[in-house]
């Protein structure tokens, strides 16, 4: 499916890049690294939590309000 593939392709660019990244750098690495963009550019948390698929805006402060 299309998650296999994302996987596949993240460890592709893995092999391509060497320590070029971070060898934890997975496609949920991207997930954060969004959400956290969005929220220091002065994103609402409602924008965010519909992005992330979150059901309110609680799950996302948790995860994310620290920025």
């Amino acid at each position: 499916g299309a998650r296999s593939q994302v996987n596949d392709d993240v460890d592709a660019l893995k092999r391509r890049l060497g320590k070029a990244v971070p060898s934890a750098w997975t496609p949920h690495w991207w997930r954060h690294t969004h959400a956290t963009a969005l929220l220091l550019s002065g994103a609402h948390e409602h924008v965010v939590m519909r992005r992330m698929g979150h059901a309110d805006a609680q799950t996302t402060l948790t995860l994310y309000g620290w920025v």
